[in-house]
């Protein structure tokens, strides 16, 4: 927008510069106006149509007639509309082939050029615009070259970050699969040493208080036996926590109890169809549960009310989308903690984005990961 104001003003300056020096009187001056009134129109039409390039070579060729029959070629004020042209033609219309157009400006500069020769009035204008044209191709040449040179760094950036989260997300997963690994090795060693030694131990007693016949040993056995029992249990508990740490939406639905009990919140949990059987991984409802968590915490410590929001949808069976969402007392400066940070780094290992948006009266944050492999976009 900026580029474009730039050169509107541009354009008006010169025909402003023509309008006061090159045309003496009133009628001249009205039928200037009137022919370039419909000249502005063609400009200004020129992003509707689609054959760009044809329609600027209307608008050179229109104005060169316009020069010759309205204008004296020996003036310098004419000349500068040829030279907007190029600068127009180089700023617009990015990723178009401009060369036809910077041919035609110069073929069209050149021919007008020695219009002076033929009528025997000047001999200077053709070096002049001729050396006004080296210099402005290059600088054209020029800025293409640092164009490219900036779009190969700007690709080689781009390559570079998307390499780093790859090495990312696989330096997450693998310490992920290190911890599931060492979960199952210690809770493999707990059932083969600490679990066998309790259920020998347990045995022995039983035998022990079998054979004894004093009420007070038997008591210590019984004793003995049952926290031997509590032990064996408590290890049992501890192996499935370790090698099946499973997470599902059931987890989030306890987890919304859980905090609506303790917290004295009201959440408002709506599910859109797919959202309760959608098939996720492991890591992806560990996501889930942690996103909730976060945004419920977040609602209680800054929230207005004790009022939260939460909406889980499946969107073009691609993607998972969760929403939580609270009221705020006043739009006051935000800055991510480590909750949110993690979470985010948590979202980006599966592909996925956190989005945080705020108003004058609501605060809302909004993951999003791909199912099967799909890519958010």
């Amino acid at each position: 927008m900026t580029s474009f104001m730039f050169m509107v003003s541009l354009m008006l300056f010169i025909w402003g510069l023509i309008f006061t020096n090159e045309l003496a009187t009133i009628d001249e001056q009205a039928t200037f106006i009137f022919i370039i009134t419909g000249w502005l129109i063609l400009y200004f039409l020129r992003p509707l149509i689609p054959v760009w390039k044809a329609w600027q070579l209307l608008l050179i060729i229109s104005y060169t007639v316009i020069h010759l029959c309205l204008l004296s070629p020996e003036s310098l004020y004419p000349w500068l509309m040829y030279y907007f042209f190029l600068v127009d033609v180089a700023m617009n219309e990015k990723g178009t082939n401009k060369t036809p157009i910077f041919i035609a400006l110069g073929m069209i500069i050149s021919g007008v050029s020695f219009i002076p020769f033929i009528l025997d009035t000047v001999t200077y204008p053709i070096f002049f615009h001729l050396c006004i044209l080296i210099v402005i191709f290059c600088a054209i040449i020029y800025l293409r070259h640092f164009k490219q040179e900036n779009e190969a760094l700007k690709d080689k950036w781009t390559s570079s970050s998307i390499e780093y989260r790859a090495l990312k997300r696989h330096a997450y997963h693998s310490e992920q699969n290190a911890r599931a690994e060492e979960r199952t090795r210690i809770a493999r060693d707990m059932h083969d040493s600490v679990g066998h030694q309790l259920t020998a131990l347990m045995m022995q007693l039983e035998m022990t208080e079998r054979k004894t016949g004093e009420k007070e040993v038997k008591s210590l056995v019984a004793q003995a036996k049952q926290m031997a029992r509590d032990s064996l249990n408590e290890t049992r508990q501890a192996v499935r926590a370790l090698s099946d740490q499973t997470y599902g939406i059931s987890s989030v639905l306890q987890l919304i109890r859980k905090l609506e009990s303790e917290s004295h919140i009201r959440v408002q949990l709506t599910t859109k169809e797919g959202a309760l059987s959608a098939s996720l991984t492991n890591e992806q409802y560990v996501t889930v549960y942690r996103f909730v968590q976060e945004g419920i915490t977040n609602a209680m410590r800054h929230g207005f009310s004790r009022e939260v929001t939460i909406i889980l949808e499946v969107i073009g069976s691609s993607s998972y989308q969760m929403r939580v969402e609270n009221r705020i007392h006043s739009l006051t400066p935000f800055e991510k903690g480590f909750g949110l940070i993690g979470l985010t780094e948590r979202l980006e290992s599966l592909d996925g984005r956190l989005d945080i948006s705020r108003s004058a009266t609501h605060f809302c944050l909004t993951g999003v990961f791909p199912l099967k492999g799909a890519i958010v976009k």
